[in-house]
């Protein structure tokens, strides 16, 4: 899995090497990405199941068919972006943007001191997330994490709960959160909530996210497969996901 270069406020710019020159990518005040030859900062770099680093490294693009491959990120205002670049050995310059999806922080290690620009990522999909009309949030995430740990993360946001063969399952009005721990340090935790429990659905996803040690993968607004005793609590989730998977 290739390392992901991603730009923000306080990591601004980034330097590519080609052979043979060199050019710098940089963030600008409204979020978007401009090319020069040169700039002063750092950037911010997810190596998948390794580690997240801020650094000045002068990055290498994928070199292929008389081209150059590059794709960066920005996170900014509550907006993250995927750009991928092309550039000709002729100097001619190509690039198509979309929104970034949670595909961004798939096998990113949380650790300290960086964990604070994973925060600041999560946030930002978190946020974006919640303010797209939909009734039920959905957050579905494979994580190593000390499984232990997740009943004092998500108790504080359900007034009960119970067991089934495969999950552990907590719940409230207008939330429910499962846990389904395949070993001590292994576990897949979805976290549902009705819209008016939003801040209890954003709390409960980013703590469980930040305690875990790597993010094997996070989506939202969809899951695999429903928790048993979902429907029963939220029978408008089984119909949005047999929507879903008709689609």
């Amino acid at each position: 899995m290739l390392p992901r270069i991603v730009l923000t406020i306080g990591h601004p710019c980034v330097r590519i090497k080609m052979s043979g020159r060199s050019m710098a990518i940089v963030m600008d005040s409204k979020g978007r990405i401009n090319f020069a030859k040169e700039c002063r900062g750092r950037h911010i770099k997810i190596k998948p199941f390794r580690s997240i680093d801020s650094t000045d490294t002068v990055e290498r693009p994928l070199i292929g068919r008389g081209s150059y491959y590059f794709t960066i990120y920005t996170v900014y205002r509550g907006e993250a972006f995927m750009y991928d670049i092309t550039i000709s050995k002729q100097g001619k310059v190509e690039q198509y943007r979309d929104e970034a999806g949670e595909d961004l922080v798939r096998g990113a290690v949380v650790s300290e001191p960086t964990a604070q620009y994973l925060r600041f990522i999560l946030e930002t999909l978190l946020d974006r997330y919640l303010v797209t009309p939909t009734p039920i949030l959905i957050m579905s995430a494979k994580l190593t994490i000390d499984s232990a740990m997740i009943d004092h993360i998500i108790r504080p946001h359900a007034s009960n709960d119970y067991a089934s063969s495969e999950y552990r399952v907590y719940h409230s009005p207008g939330f429910m959160a499962a846990v389904k721990s395949l070993t001590p340090h292994r576990s897949d935790v979805t976290v549902i909530g009705r819209i008016d429990r939003a801040d209890s659905f954003k709390v409960a996803s980013l703590d469980v996210l930040l305690k875990s040690s790597i993010i094997h993968s996070m989506t939202l607004g969809r899951s695999s497969r429903i928790p048993i005793g979902i429907d029963v609590f939220y029978p408008v989730t089984r119909r949005l996901f047999a929507h879903q998977r008709s689609a």
